[in-house]
């Protein structure tokens, strides 16, 4: 995949929301937008989904993030489908809790 600075935005805003908003821990944010929905606010054309990694710790590693979408069906199919050729990618932290989300695109 190609990254896309659309779907980089569209990452960190769910990125921060997620941050900021512990109760979230998948797709939906606070203020009810899907992954489809900040794709598309972000500019984005296609289809585009993601996967969202939570650790409620200052920091989380690659093991940790794969752990968590890996052994999900749903976010290792979105991993696995060659038709996503396009990604963005946003991490933060905070003393208590790291999110970590990727958008993958299937531009339009």
């Amino acid at each position: 995949p190609k990254v896309d600075g659309r779907l980089v935005d569209a990452a960190r805003v769910h990125t921060l929301d997620a941050l900021n908003n512990p109760d979230i821990n998948g797709d939906i944010g606070s203020d009810g937008s899907t992954p489809q929905d900040r794709a598309n606010a972000a500019g984005f054309v296609g289809k585009a989904t993601e996967t969202v990694a939570t650790n409620p710790a200052i920091a989380i590693s690659g093991i940790e993030i794969l752990a968590q979408w890996w052994w999900d069906p749903p976010s290792r199919a979105m991993m696995q489908d060659c038709s996503n050729t396009a990604i963005g990618v946003w991490s933060e932290n905070s003393l208590n809790r790291s999110v970590v989300v990727a958008m993958y695109g299937q531009p339009g």
